[in-house]
């Protein structure tokens, strides 16, 4: 029998696993704030949400099977009302009640989302997110050229103590105090997810599933400098900028 698995995590707990051969299908839709019942909705909460992300995958798939990235949702504004944008399907998602969902008092909005933003090697970004120990990173982007010597989230102090989530130095390379190249390259025009991670003990670099780099520095390392986005901050100036493209962008 295939095993089926269920887990439950609040805030990295484990609140529940358990482990059964039983496959469960609806047939019905998924609802946020309520249940739905056969299309009757019912238990409906006072919640908010300020993300949402569904994976799936068939009912046939085997346990090595990979979810399928199916609805990303964030809250958003559009003309008045209150939605849910999946960017997974381009899609605002608005409540089907008849009454409009409650925005949040955020007061930077944005009036419209897109596929990406590109910095043709002139601009950065403060990321108001300080380079130190500790740190992760996902990063879904592109390099419209690749440089010999450029960052995509980086700072550096005046003691040249690099913090370099994402770089490029001949190779892909990441800075934990120093700098350090790994033996793969990269291109330009390939989108890519890059994730990483740099902390004592551990700092891992991975471009689209693929290891490209592991160490296992003990030290503990502060900038005391804000990342900045398509380029290294250096003591507050940007340095190393780049040409690339960033279509998502998460730091833990």
């Amino acid at each position: 029998d295939l095993v089926v698995s269920q887990k439950w995590y609040v805030d990295g707990v484990s609140r529940a696993d358990v482990v059964g051969t039983n496959f469960v299908d609806t047939g019905v839709n998924l609802t946020v704030f309520a249940n739905n019942i056969n299309g009757s909705i019912s238990g409906q909460s006072r919640a908010r949400c300020y993300g949402l992300k569904i994976w799936q995958k068939p009912p046939e798939a085997t346990m090595e099977t990979a979810y399928t990235l199916v609805r990303d949702f964030q809250p958003c504004v559009k003309n008045g009302r209150a939605g849910l944008y999946d960017a997974v399907s381009q899609t605002i998602f608005y409540s089907e009640s008849g009454t409009d969902l409650v925005a949040g008092p955020d007061v930077n909005e944005p009036d419209a989302f897109v596929d990406y933003v590109e910095s043709t090697g002139g601009q950065f970004v403060d990321l108001e997110v300080e380079g130190k120990s500790g740190v992760s990173m996902e990063a879904d982007m592109m390099w419209v050229e690749v440089p010999s010597d450029g960052s995509v989230v980086a700072a550096r102090n005046g003691d040249n103590t690099r913090f370099y989530l994402y770089h490029n130095y001949v190779n892909q390379t990441i800075g934990y105090n120093a700098y350090h190249q790994s033996g793969v390259s990269t291109a330009a025009g390939v989108r890519q997810t890059v994730r990483t991670v740099l902390k004592s003990g551990t700092q891992t670099l991975e471009v689209d599933g693929q290891s490209v780099m592991s160490r296992t520095d003990a030290a503990t390392i502060n900038t005391g400098l804000n990342l900045y986005l398509f380029a290294c901050n250096r003591d507050g100036a940007a340095v190393y900028g780049t040409k690339a493209r960033c279509y998502g962008l998460k730091l833990w």
